[in-house]
């Protein structure tokens, strides 16, 4: 086995194991050692299953500096750090078996074991049509469906396999070769947990008593909790149906025929309103966690996107709402995703690091010319709001900003070193836009002119962090 030659014997134990235990696959096939990618900077995908078989990339360099990383306690490399609730010590990670410790404490970088945890989202394709999820119903793609049971294979044939997570990128109950795999004897009969999340449309009786010989835990996506709010959201499903069949899986937690039972709410600007009462109900059923979860990206039917927006009068709102369901006072309620806690969404940190986050998508995904030029555009905007507030005190400047986003502002605002003139002129060169030439080119000089404010700020921050005790000015 590999050893980093960096590793000291004390970082035996983590804040997170998942590199050594964990692999997701996205509906992309790309793959990431981590439960949930967008907790992850740019550089955080490990392979693609399209690509590579999952053996080959369990063991493969990128799994191996990203474990190196996490022995030397250099987290932030690849995590973002303000939002992942096990670094931000909101949420305890499941303790790892004896074989992942002694991996650890030994500075093992390639592994002599299996993947332990396998998180999958097969397929985009869903029964429902929801707002913040797609522009259209989408069907499931068989070749992606049988690809996904591929690796699920590939994952048990390595001898570790210890659970499957059917996550949340379609609804995996519509999809009928992946419910007849668990409705056999692989998982129960070879000890393999299985985590399902659904829409609940689905998840019934009927479908409880094909799936019960197995361990489920089960984590629903609810995104309201009344008629008025949840189905303009939720296109194709009816409240009075999902809120019964939330009624029977809480039932069967309470009884303990699932191991859990957990709730993820993603807050948008058109269910804020719901929070409380959904927080009121997760606690009135026995659910074991609530997870308030920020809107990821915007589609058209989202009105935008409150958190990438920093939209403080819609954060404000979401803010009374957990405060007056005492959320920050429970533990099973989660809201790390939000900057919600001691309203941190309000800080200049946070909103730095949101537009990072927005423009580091760029290398995240395989974007086209015109993507790569509207990403950056939406991080300039996020960075022209931030300044507009801080200079009518809106957002205060008073803490030291750390060093990542201090660079991230920097390399913003150095025309050298960055793309984004040379990405506007070579799309107007192609005609991408759908825009006229001087439309196109007024919004480059808008976007010249937050640079410039960017800078500005920039001198600003450098000089207070020269001398703290200086005033704002």
């Amino acid at each position: 086995m590999s050893v980093d030659a960096k590793h000291d014997p004390s970082h035996g134990k983590l804040k997170c194991y998942l590199p050594f235990l964990h692999l997701t696959v996205v509906e992309t096939n790309n793959v990431y050692p981590c439960i949930c990618p967008s907790w992850l900077k740019a550089d955080g995908v490990v392979g693609n299953t399209k690509e590579q078989r999952l053996p080959e990339i369990w063991n493969g360099e990128a799994y191996q500096r990203i474990r190196a990383l996490f022995l030397e306690g250099r987290y932030g490399e690849l995590c973002r750090e303000e939002i992942c609730p096990y670094l931000r010590g909101e949420q305890n990670a499941t303790p790892p078996d004896d074989e992942v410790l002694a991996a650890v404490q030994a500075g093992h970088t390639v592994l002599d074991y299996g993947i332990k945890r396998l998180q999958h989202d097969v397929d985009k394709g869903c029964n429902l049509n929801c707002t913040m999820c797609r522009e259209e119903k989408i069907a499931p793609d068989a070749d992606n469906v049988a690809r996904a049971l591929r690796d699920v294979a590939d994952a048990a044939d390595m001898g570790s396999l210890k659970a499957v997570a059917w996550s949340g990128a379609g609804e995996v109950l519509a999809m009928a070769p992946v419910v007849r795999e668990m409705q056999g004897d692989r998982f129960s009969a070879g000890g393999i947990g299985l985590a399902i999340t659904t829409n609940l449309t689905f998840f019934n009786e009927e479908m409880w008593s094909r799936l019960s010989h197995n361990r489920v835990r089960l984590t629903v996506s609810v995104d309201g909790c009344s008629r008025e709010v949840y189905e303009p959201i939720r296109v194709g499903a009816r409240w009075d149906t999902v809120l019964a069949n939330l009624r029977m899986v809480a039932e069967l937690r309470r009884s303990g025929r699932l191991v859990s039972l957990v709730w993820n709410y993603t807050v948008m600007r058109q269910n804020v309103s719901d929070v409380a009462r959904a927080i009121a109900l997760a606690e009135e059923l026995g659910l074991d966690r609530i997870l308030i979860n920020a809107q990821l990206g915007s589609l058209s039917r989202t009105g935008g996107n409150m958190f990438e927006d920093l939209d403080l009068d819609a954060l404000d709102a979401l803010y009374e709402q957990l405060e007056r369901a005492d959320a920050f006072a429970k533990r099973f309620v989660l809201v790390s995703t939000t900057g919600m806690r001691d309203r941190r969404y309000r800080t200049l940190a946070y909103r730095v690091e949101m537009a990072e986050h927005i423009d580091g998508r760029r290398f995240q995904m395989k974007a086209d010319t015109l993507q790569l030029i509207f990403l950056h555009s939406h991080a300039l905007r996020v960075l022209q709001q931030t300044i507009t507030d801080v200079n009518t005190g809106r957002t205060d400047i008073s803490e030291a900003l750390p060093p990542a986003s201090m660079a991230f502002l920097r390399h913003i605002a150095d025309p050298l070193r960055t793309d984004w003139i040379a990405r506007w002129l070579e799309a107007l060169a192609q005609g991408l836009f759908g825009l006229n030439t001087e439309s196109a080119r007024a919004t480059m000089e808008r976007e010249r002119e937050t640079v410039t404010q960017v800078a500005a700020l920039l001198e600003r921050l450098e000089r207070r962090q020269a001398d703290p005790q200086r005033l704002a000015s």
